[in-house]
């Protein structure tokens, strides 16, 4: 069984490396693959879920914990709730989900930008103190 999960573990670590590059990467074959998919006349659903998986991928903290385990509940719930809601042929809540997930990665761009100008503003400060 420990054999089993080396490769795993492998895996996840090379994904935490290049995390932000693989993260780039499939935004840029989202931008690639959209206009492609409406050439074809296909249904944008694909290419829907493809950029909610990169949002969830991208929003989730990489420490374990419970707020982990209730952000991924949410967004998971939130990745569902879109397609369900337009199953069932009820648009505004399709719509409410697709601001919720907007609002989510706003969010999730605000507090990256935020931690990072704080981070910066903590390293000049030890600068300063040397």
């Amino acid at each position: 069984m420990q054999s089993a999960l080396v490769p795993l573990r492998s895996l996840g670590q090379n994904y935490l490396n290049r995390r932000y590059t693989i993260l780039f990467y499939a935004l840029v074959f989202t931008l690639v693959a959209s206009p492609v998919t409406a050439a074809f006349g296909l249904n944008g659903d694909l290419i829907e879920s493809f950029l909610a998986a990169t949002l969830l991928v991208a929003v989730m903290p990489v420490s374990r914990g419970k707020i982990r385990t209730l952000l991924l509940a949410v967004l998971m719930a939130l990745w569902l709730a879109r397609p369900v809601t337009a199953w069932l042929g009820q648009p505004t809540l399709s719509q409410v989900t697709l601001a919720a997930w907007t609002l989510i990665g706003l969010l999730a761009a605000v507090l990256r930008c935020a931690l990072l100008w704080v981070v910066q503003g903590l390293m000049r400060n030890i600068y300063l103190l040397r």
